[in-house]
C-alpha cells in the first residue's frame, strides 16, 4: 500500500493528479474557457492547478468524454503537460453524495488509474479536513493487494504507486484526522492478510504468533491450547483439529 502524505494544495511537479468533481462542478466546467476552469479548480489563491499547464486539456476532455461528474464516473487525460503523466477526473455525484464515505469511494476509483505512477496526488482542497482523511482511507484500502504468492508476476505487472499525497487546504488538521483512520486501514489489511493465507501456512500456531505480535500495540492476547479449549467446552473446534497434525 502507498505511503500517505498530506500537503498544501499546490500543483504537483511530477506524477499523476486526481481531481474529485461533483455533478454541479462538472456541469459548470463543460465547455467553459481555460480561465473559468482555473478559477474553479483553484479557489482563493489559485495554487492548486493552473489549467494553462495542460493547454486547456481538461475542458476538452470533459466535453469529449461526456464527463458529468456522476458518482463513480472517471476520465483520464494522459500526458496533459510536460511534467504530469496523467490527470484523473473522478465523479463525486450530487452534492448530497459529498460525504466522507463518498470521498472514500471516489479516491478508491482514482487509485487503480494512477497505479503505474510511483507518485500521485489527490486534490481535495475546499473540503473539510475529515473528508481529506477519508479520501486517504479509501485510497489505502483500494491499493491493498495480497500478492505474496504471485511468483510469476512480472515487475511491470505490479502497481508502482509508492507515495500518495492528499492535497488539502488544512493539511495539519487532515493529518490529525487521518491517525485513527490509518489504524483502521492497518487493521483491515491484517484481517485481509489472515483471510487470504492458505491453511497450510496459517496454522493455529502461526495464527497465535501473529496475534501475539499485536501486544506491541498495547493489546492483551491470550492463546488457548487444547486443555483450555476442553475446559471451556469448545469441543467442536477440538474435533476439527483432530484431522490435523496441528493442535487446536
Amino acid at each position: 500500500m502507498p505511503d500517505i502524505a498530506f500537503a498544501p494544495a499546490a500543483l504537483p511537479t511530477a506524477g499523476a493528479l486526481a481531481l474529485l468533481l461533483t455533478e454541479a462542478t462538472a456541469a459548470s466546467l463543460a465547455g467553459e474557457e481555460i480561465a473559468a476552469l482555473r478559477r474553479h479548480l483553484a479557489p482563493g489563491d489559485g495554487t492548486l492547478f493552473a489549467d494553462a499547464a495542460c493547454g486547456g486539456a481538461l475542458v476538452r476532455a470533459i466535453a469529449a468524454a461526456a464527463f458529468t461528474g456522476k458518482k463513480g464516473q472517471t476520465c483520464t487525460v494522459l500526458a496533459p503537460s510536460e511534467t504530469l503523466t496523467r490527470i484523473v477526473l473522478v465523479g463525486l455525484g450530487k452534492d448530497a453524495d459529498h460525504t466522507p464515505r463518498g470521498m472514500e469511494e471516489a479516491a478508491g476509483h482514482a487509485v487503480p488509474l494512477m497505479a503505474r505512477d510511483t507518485s500521485a496526488a489527490i486534490a481535495v482542497d475546499g473540503m473539510p479536513p475529515g473528508h481529506a482523511a477519508h479520501a486517504a482511507l479509501g485510497a489505502t484500502l483500494r491499493a491493498y493487494r495480497f500478492d505474496r504468492y504471485r511468483t510469476k508476476e512480472g515487475a511491470d505487472d505490479k502497481p508502482k504507486l509508492h507515495t500518495l499525497h492528499i492535497l488539502t487546504d488544512d493539511h495539519a488538521a487532515a493529518e490529525a484526522a487521518w491517525a485513527p483512520l490509518a489504524a483502521t486501514a492497518r487493521g483491515v489489511a491484517l484481517s485481509r492478510d489472515l483471510a487470504s493465507e492458505p491453511p497450510n501456512v496459517l496454522t493455529p500456531t502461526e495464527m497465535a504468533e501473529r496475534c501475539r505480535a499485536l501486544t506491541e500495540l498495547g493489546l492483551e492476547v491470550e492463546v488457548l491450547g487444547p486443555a483450555e479449549l476442553e475446559r471451556i467446552g469448545m469441543r467442536a473446534l477440538l474435533a476439527v483439529a483432530m484431522g490435523s497434525a496441528q493442535e487446536a
